[in-house]
């Protein structure tokens, strides 16, 4: 009896301090969809407590965020504008988005989709952008190298 006790002792400690809590969101995604799904789902769980509305996931977005994740990650460079001038702007437009607000966060190095939302959160811009009431909708690429982009906008207006 005296196992039993220090076992649900023990079950109950660790479950107070996260160890052994089952979060799909601490592992590295396999691919950039299951990159795109944590993410959004991570960033709409953070705005929800906050009473900010939910972001969808648009596909022009997602192929905006994943050739700049893409890039990003086969020329070795890390910048919100490309070697050639393109910015988040160019890139949403050259998916036929007709968007009148675009705005990007990028970054490297995160292996997982809540440390990278976490890294954003405890930066006032990119904070700013996870935020932005005004966007309703978001892509986002994922690249070798943990290459992350965000793209969030509000379309037409």
């Amino acid at each position: 009896m005296r196992k039993l006790i220090l076992a649900l002792i023990s079950l109950v400690l660790i479950s107070a301090c996260g160890l052994g809590k089952d979060d799909s969101t601490a592992t590295a995604p396999r691919n950039a969809d299951e990159a795109a799904q944590q993410m959004v789902s991570l960033l709409n769980s953070t705005r929800r407590t906050r009473g900010i509305g939910m972001l969808s996931l648009s596909s022009a977005l997602n192929t905006a965020a994943q050739i700049h994740a893409n890039d990003m990650s086969s020329r070795s460079y890390f910048s919100h504008i490309s070697p050639e001038g393109a910015t988040s702007q160019s890139r949403v437009a050259m998916q036929d988005y007709n968007a009148c607000v675009v705005a990007e966060n990028i970054s490297k190095g995160h292996v997982t989709a809540a440390a990278t939302l976490q890294d954003w959160m405890n930066s006032p811009g990119h904070r700013d952008n996870n935020l932005r009431a005004e966007v309703s909708e978001i892509g986002v690429g994922y690249a070798a190298g943990d290459y992350w982009v965000l793209l969030f906008a509000e379309p037409g207006c």
